[in-house]
């Protein structure tokens, strides 16, 4: 997933965001295509691959890209941890960055950037934050252990929209993943 993100704020401060943009690591889903006996991959009866019910689980660090708008790359659904049966807990990844980053409506604009921002969104060709509820509800610690205290130290951050990745089959090491392109 990508995230289109513009800041505006004290050097000092934005810097020390961006290296704590950096610096994040999220657990990212990859699904295995399957083979059979002789190493083939396995298709579908529609053609499409044929893949692996439970997904690999592997640590990416997210990409901060900037164009002085931002772009941040993470996975879609992240694992966060183990419930007490030994299943892993998946879960979107949004609420998690805009709690650590302090922001409990990203999907509203301050007036003076309403106009701005939703040329940028669609000049990227990105969709509109959706609400989420849960940034009301709890407090950032609660959602996330990250945190970077952005919003009120010196750095604004204005959600200009979302572009989801698409899923694509990629080799690796011989064997082939189903999996965001990220």
């Amino acid at each position: 997933m990508h995230i289109i993100l513009a800041t505006r704020g004290i050097l000092r401060s934005v810097e020390e965001w961006q290296d704590f943009m950096r610096s994040q690591s999220w657990f990212w889903l990859r699904y295995k295509v399957l083979k059979d006996e002789k190493g083939e991959f396995l298709k579908n009866p529609d053609g499409s691959y044929k893949i692996s019910e439970n997904p690999e689980i592997t640590l990416v660090q997210g990409a901060l890209r900037p164009i002085q708008l931002w772009e941040y790359v993470l996975p879609e659904k992240i694992f966060t941890h183990m419930d007490e049966k030994g299943n892993p807990i998946i879960v979107d990844s949004l609420p998690h960055v805009f709690a650590m980053m302090n922001e409990r409506h990203p999907w509203e604009m301050r007036p003076e950037m309403k106009a701005p921002l939703w040329v940028i969104r669609k000049l990227m060709g990105a969709e509109k934050i959706p609400e989420m509820p849960i940034l009301q509800e709890k407090d950032p610690q609660e959602i996330t252990s990250k945190f970077v205290p952005a919003n009120g130290y010196g750095v604004a951050t204005y959600a200009v929209g979302i572009k989801k990745d698409k899923m694509i089959f990629m080799p690796d090491k011989g064997e082939l993943y189903y999996q965001e392109g990220l």
